[in-house]
């Protein structure tokens, strides 16, 4: 690569040029609103605020997009998978490693976990096209959020949760090429979170957004410009989201840059600030208003600030029509304490079955792969896999096949016994498409509106946390 990074910023030129294939997103379903919030706390929101259900985590929003991304495409190509969070579930293993298998990745790829940073989905774009640019094929980057604040705290009327995926390549049909990119490290403290502690801690709002993010966006925004010659009039819009919107403006009006100003409020309204995910979710919104051939700052802020210059190549309007569809698909609250409740403030019951490691590592093909067996007598399609067919009873005569994650509702029930902090849980036996029948739950959200025929797909989700590690598994949500 020509150029290197210093500790004051530095840009770095690519030899060839890596870019952005598509865009994928993960929207919860549950909503906080401002009527309830006010309710409890006589604090409003800024709009509504994006919450992760009981059985989702950074892991599950971030599989979830990224099979999104990758449902229609073939997955031999990615080389490489990145895992972005502030909010991860394990302090000591891998997430990517638990991400590979349930997207059903090839094993001889290289993962990756880039933790803490609120930057971190940027840094991952870039690591995911320098190695592209070195070594070809395709890069994964994929972000998960569920940040959590003291119950009542300014932080919580703020943070929203989401996941986030962008597929990096060399494809000429994509949506943007990465022209270049640039980072400062600072160690200015704005919020952080100590091992063992729930809840995030912010430093004084005036002084963090002052001093830190409006000085260093600013003059790492115009240091950039600068270094690569460009003027304001080059650049068509920039992606460019802060937990305060009077300062993030204020960023937006010292560099003359107007377009992406009201998108960022306009998304931040409707889901809230999504950490690591959040410069992804608003480059979405704003792709059917580019042109072909203008210029995008991509830029995120967090221990520094990191900029990716994007040229666009005007194919965004599926992209925006998607994400605008899933914030729309909302669950909202009844009242707070359901919120306390998703959020685990409230102790309730858990159910901790324990499922031995041996069994998950044996198992790992048909619990996150989901791969079935099919007979090559009669064509029959079982699941879980087995060695004699149910229906034609040859022995020894099946194939390894990965089952579709669609189908439609073959019968329907609701357990009262399961412990759930909504009870009762729905469950579903589900004719998948191409063959095969799967049990399962149904995703909270959904279990009033199952019936049967009705089309759902597979989406990962915590089954329980037994043996005190997380064990995930597949349950069913319905098709909108």
């Amino acid at each position: 690569m020509k150029g290197k990074n210093t500790p004051t910023g530095g840009v770095t030129e690519a030899r060839e040029m890596a870019g952005i294939i598509d865009i994928g997103f993960s929207i919860p379903s549950k909503r906080l609103t401002d009527d309830i919030y006010f309710r409890s706390t006589k604090t409003h929101l800024n709009g509504e605020r994006t919450v992760a259900d009981f059985d989702e985590d950074s892991i599950t929003l971030a599989c979830e997009a990224g099979e999104g991304v990758l449902e229609l495409r073939k997955r031999d190509k990615i080389y490489q998978l990145l895992f972005v969070s502030t909010t991860p579930v394990y302090n000591e293993k891998s997430h990517s490693s638990v991400i590979a298998p349930a997207l059903d990745l090839n094993e001889e790829i290289a993962s990756d976990d880039l933790i803490g940073s609120l930057r971190s989905s940027l840094s991952g774009i870039r690591i995911a096209a320098e190695s592209i640019n070195r070594m070809g094929g395709e890069g994964l980057v994929l972000s998960g959020e569920c940040r959590s604040s003291a119950p009542g705290s300014p932080e919580e009327a703020i943070y929203g949760d989401a996941g986030s995926a962008v597929l990096i390549g060399s494809d000429d049909d994509g949506i943007a090429v990465i022209e270049d990119y640039y980072s400062i490290t600072s160690n200015f403290i704005s919020s952080w979170r100590l091992t063992g502690n729930k809840w995030t801690i912010s430093a004084e709002t005036k002084y963090s957004m002052e001093y830190g993010f409006q000085k260093i966006a600013t003059e790492g925004i115009n240091s950039f410009l600068k270094k690569k010659n460009l003027k304001i009039e080059d650049i068509s819009a920039m992606v460019l989201i802060a937990p305060d919107g009077r300062s993030q403006n204020a960023v937006f009006k010292s560099t003359c840059i107007r377009y992406g100003m009201d998108e960022a409020e306009e998304l931040f309204r409707k889901i809230g600030y999504c950490g690591t995910s959040a410069p992804i979710l608003l480059l979405a919104s704003i792709l059917d208003r580019v042109k072909e051939g203008e210029r995008v700052l991509l830029c995120a802020w967090g221990d520094g600030f990191e900029i990716i210059l994007l040229r666009i190549n005007g194919k965004g309007q599926k992209i925006k029509d998607n994400l605008l569809q899933q914030i729309d698909k909302k669950v909202p609250f009844h009242d707070y304490s359901e919120f306390l409740k998703v959020k685990g403030f409230l102790g309730e019951e858990s159910l901790k079955p324990f499922t031995s490691i041996p069994v998950l590592m044996r198992e790992e093909d048909a619990l996150l792969r989901l791969h079935g067996t099919k007979c090559k007598k009669c064509g029959s399609i079982q699941y879980p896999p087995r060695q004699i067919c149910w229906h034609c009873s040859a022995k020894d005569e099946m194939e390894i096949v990965k089952l579709k994650k669609s189908g439609n509702i073959y019968t329907c029930t609701r357990d009262f016994v399961y412990t759930s902090p909504f009870p009762p849980t729905g469950m579903a036996v589900i004719d998948l498409d191409g063959g095969g029948r799967f049990y399962c739950q149904m995703v909270d959200s959904d279990k009033n509106n199952a019936s049967i025929g009705i089309g759902v797909k597979l989406t990962l989700r915590r089954l329980h946390e037994g043996g005190d590690f997380v064990h995930y598994f597949w349950k069913a949500k319905i098709k909108r």
